[in-house]
């Protein structure tokens, strides 16, 4: 549409009274051309050389103030130097120094309307056109100076270049126009030969692309050989086309030329967009594989994860999950502008699109949701988010249905039967997550309830129930016993057995009181506890069975030993049942030697003996239970007691035998330790 008279004019003055301004600057922008300065410089001056653009630049100028002149050049008195100096530039060069002044006015018209953009781009609209009227009318000059002089040498390849599949270009470098084209160059520009011979790549390209191709029929006279697919060329339609370009320099009657094979790459293209998106599918199936293997899951996590990894691939502006609880689709993570305000609403099994979905286990495509009689619209009303298209997928897992994926609003068109696919595929994930979680969740509880079960705390308290139900019983038989024994005795007799009953009476009773002892130490808190200091009340307390025993006890005790977190009484019993089981391994005296020391973070305490050796057989079943009844720790619940409570500790207990005879029960415990109420043995 041609410019109103008006705008022309008003652009015309602008022009004229900028122009000395524009004039220093593209005389600037031309002597910055290593290329344009040496050839310009040749004949003219740097005044000289403002003065002829001063005359070009008014001759583009005036036929702005008269429209109907478009398409028509003003003649440009020239002088003989000025003639000569520009006679030497080449149609690049030419082209180059025009597209410079164009720079120039651009910026310049853009600078001054800044405040009024759409008057800046009606002037822009109008100068371009001027300027390709410009680029045309030097090409034209040019075709016809080429039309005369072309040689039959230069036509010579015709045949050869028909014969390709490809388009070919011969540019003759100095001109910039083409010499020769084949069959396939008019079949993928859509012009004829004669058309695309009075033409240049300059007329193929955008006017913002006419500086590349410039760039790149330097790069190829300078190196001999260059190839890009950056470029799109315009058909005759007006259509463009994405090529792949390779050209080479030849010389031909003394004359540079460029070869340019031009390939058209639009499916290559399309492929290529094709594998992005392929590729973009497989690193969304690894990201979600990644986070629903994860150890600790986070459902929300996972599902934030894979919604926003969906939403990223098919390019949409809101998202949901939502998951089918009691009847219900529940919101569990949301994407998009109004994602929070939707969290709290729930949905009935067939109650909008995502109810629909679920209620019939069924993907759906909704191209317009305010004509779907589906569609809810009550979520739009309080969120004020307008859902225009939506995608919905059923997660399964097998025939059973645990929530919906929900994308809206696609970017730059509408959801397709491969989106629809690929989310359908997407949405088992999403189950498996689901019921990972769920899984994992029931776990954790019976991990938890399977450890408070089994934790010593838990132990002790049925350990307290069970001896506070066995002592009454057991007293009134040992006292029917022992009246028993009293009528016997009156009348003469004496039974062996009943001996034997009241002594297993008495093992029992001392079973029992183990027991509630073990449950009184666990009833106690950990506090800071000097070990030494146990180990001492523990000797003395039981130093008349020591003495009874004839055992000489000896203390190498580490008096800078620090304080370690522990409940005493628990700790008093494992050294006091350690030395029982010395007292029963050396009936016939010996020494007991009781050593503390540090070292790295914990304590270690060492009870060694010199009565009966282990084997290493034996050591491996000392602190079970079934080591009682083989005879090889003294009745009750000593060994297998004091193991528990150290494992609380996250320490260890080992038996090692002496060379020399006798055994070393070595104890560590971390100085950093507390008593665990889960552990377990």
């Amino acid at each position: 549409m041609a410019p109103r008279k008006g705008d022309s004019n008003e652009l015309a003055r602008f022009l004229s009274a900028r122009k000395e301004s524009v004039v220093t600057s593209w005389v600037g922008g031309l002597l910055a051309n290593p290329n344009l300065r040496r050839k310009l410089t040749t004949q003219l001056s740097r005044e000289g050389l403002s003065d002829t653009a001063a005359r070009i630049y008014d001759a583009l100028i005036m036929p702005l103030s008269t429209p109907t002149e478009r398409g028509k050049t003003r003649k440009v008195r020239l002088k003989e130097s000025e003639k000569r100096s520009l006679a030497t530039l080449s149609l690049h060069e030419r082209l180059q120094a025009q597209f410079i002044l164009l720079d120039v006015v651009s910026r310049m018209v853009r600078r001054h309307y800044s405040k009024n953009p759409k008057k800046a781009e009606k002037h822009l609209t109008t100068l371009s056109a001027r300027m390709h009227d410009l680029l045309l009318s030097t090409a034209k000059k040019d075709v016809d100076l080429h039309a005369k002089t072309a040689t039959h040498a230069e036509r010579k390849y015709e045949r050869l270049l028909d014969m390709a599949n490809d388009a070919i270009f011969l540019l003759e470098f100095e001109s910039g126009l083409f010499t020769e084209v084949n069959k396939a160059a008019c079949e993928l520009t859509g012009y004829s030969e004669s058309e695309l011979k009075r033409m240049g790549f300059n007329s193929l390209v955008s006017v913002f692309d006419l500086n590349l191709a410039l760039e790149k029929t330097n790069s190829t006279i300078e190196r001999g050989a260059i190839r890009f697919d950056d470029l799109s060329i315009f058909t005759k339609k007006g259509a463009a086309l994405p090529v792949d370009i390779s050209a080479s320099a030849v010389t031909i009657n003394k004359s540079k030329h460029v070869l340019a094979i031009v390939r058209d790459i639009k499916e290559r293209k399309e492929l290529e967009r094709r594998l992005r998106q392929e590729a973009d599918k497989l690193r969304l199936i690894n990201e979600i594989a990644a986070a629903i293997s994860s150890v600790e899951l986070d459902i929300e996590a996972v599902l934030t994860t894979i919604l926003t990894s969906v939403a990223r691939v098919i390019r949409v502006e809101a998202g949901s999950v939502l998951k089918l609880e009691d009847g219900e689709l529940v919101f569990m993570v949301a994407l998009g502008e109004k994602a929070e305000y939707v969290k709290p609403f729930r949905l009935k099994l067939g109650q909008g699109i995502a109810g629909w979905v679920a209620r019939t286990g069924e993907g759906v495509v909704v191209t317009d949701a305010h004509r779907d009689p589906r569609y809810y619209a009550e979520v739009e009303r309080a969120t004020g988010f307008v859902s225009k298209s939506m995608l919905a997928a059923p997660m399964k897992t097998g025939d059973k249905t645990v929530g919906v994926i929900e994308l809206i609003n696609k970017v730059g068109g509408q959801f397709t039967k491969k989106d629809l696919e690929l989310i359908t595929a997407i949405s088992s994930f999403a189950a498996v997550a689901l019921e990972h979680a769920r899984l994992y969740s029931e776990c954790e509880l019976a991990r938890a309830r399977l450890s408070e079960a089994c934790s010593p705390v838990s132990s002790s308290r049925l350990a307290a129930v069970v001896a506070h139900e066995m002592k009454d019983p057991l007293g009134i038989v040992k006292n029917y016993v022992h009246i028993l024994v009293n009528k016997l005795a009156s009348a003469g007799t004496q039974h062996e057995e009943l001996r034997v009953v009241s002594e297993e009476i008495d093992r029992i009773a001392s079973i029992t009181d183990q027991l509630l002892h073990f449950s009184e130490a666990y009833s106690e808190e950990p506090k800071a506890t000097p070990l030494n200091l146990l180990v001492e009340n523990a000797v003395d307390s039981m130093q008349e069975g020591l003495s009874e025993a004839g055992i000489v006890t000896e203390m190498k005790l580490d008096r800078s030993l620090p304080q370690v977190s522990a409940i005493p009484n628990q700790i008093k019993m494992v050294f006091a049942n350690l030395i029982r089981l010395a007292i029963s391994e050396m009936p016939n005296g010996g020494t007991l030697t009781i050593s503390t020391r540090k070292r790295d973070s914990s304590a270690y305490i060492e009870f060694s003996s010199t009565g009966k050796k282990h084997t290493s057989e034996e050591a491996d079943e000392l602190f079970l239970p079934s080591a009682v009844a083989k005879g090889l720790v003294p009745k009750g619940l000593g060994l297998y007691m004091i193991y528990n409570i150290i494992q609380g500790y996250g320490g260890d207990i080992e038996v090692k035998s002496r060379s020399r005879g006798g055994n070393t029960f070595r104890i560590r415990i971390p100085l950093n330790a507390g008593v665990s109420r889960g552990a377990s043995k």
